[in-house]
């Protein structure tokens, strides 16, 4: 009983702290939107998170592909009641290549909860003969230029002379918040080899999010009285 009160709570303070005209992912009618798509619309509600205020900054080699705000598409992801988002884009490099960009973002959780940790994955990538794919992220309590870095993660794939090594997935805790801002760098390196090269082409990020103290003891009354009218009845 109280874990379906919670889960009631929950999706009504989303809906009401959706921002007016953000893009609603529908999980039963999915589809991928750009970043400047997202932008446009004042972000994307994903279950109960809003991702907005999104930004790119590229810097590539020439001949390799790396993606901005009209080439990458997200679509909203479920993982286990972790809301977030699967960034889909190329970055691609040969040796002596290198692709990469840099994406900034805004989460922010319904009122009375807090944002706690989240997660970040490669999806679809490829190297080989010394190429390497990797994404690293930190996580700040605000506006990264005025706001201390609260979290890190770094997952990454290497390949060369049939040897595979890397960390493709990542989770990190951090003191809960409502609003957390978000900078990835995303590349991706051919290495020295003339023959080597790399790809990535999706990823995905999910966040968890708990009850403020106050929210619990609501929910927690909530609870009792439920249980209590469930006896006498």
């Amino acid at each position: 009983m109280f874990a379906r009160l919670l889960m009631v709570c929950s999706v009504l303070a989303a809906l009401s702290g959706v921002s007016s005209g953000a893009i609603i992912y529908d999980f039963g009618n999915p589809a991928s939107s750009t970043l400047t798509e997202v932008n446009a619309a004042g972000g994307m509600q994903v279950g109960d998170k809003l991702f907005a205020d999104f930004f790119t900054d590229i810097a590539k080699s020439q001949g390799a592909l790396a993606p901005g705000m009209d080439e990458i598409v997200v679509r909203g992801v479920d993982v286990n009641g972790d809301f977030g988002l699967i960034f889909t884009g190329l970055w691609q490099a040969l040796g002596g290549q290198l692709a990469d960009t840099t994406i900034t973002f805004k989460v922010t959780a319904p009122d009375g909860f807090l944002i706690k940790d989240n997660g970040l994955k490669l999806l679809a990538f490829g190297a080989d003969n010394g190429g390497s794919v990797g994404i690293t992220e930190n996580v700040y309590s605000g506006p990264p230029s005025t706001s201390p870095v609260i979290a890190n993660k770094v997952v990454s794939y290497t390949r060369n002379g049939g040897v595979e090594f890397g960390t493709l997935e990542d989770h990190k805790e951090f003191t809960p918040l409502q609003e957390i801002w978000v900078i990835k760098d995303v590349g991706a390196s051919g290495g020295v080899n003339q023959d080597g090269f790399a790809h990535i082409s999706q990823f995905q990020q999910t966040f968890s999010q708990i009850p403020e103290p106050a929210t619990m003891a609501l929910l927690a009354i909530g609870g009792l009285v439920l249980l209590r009218r469930r006896r006498r009845a």
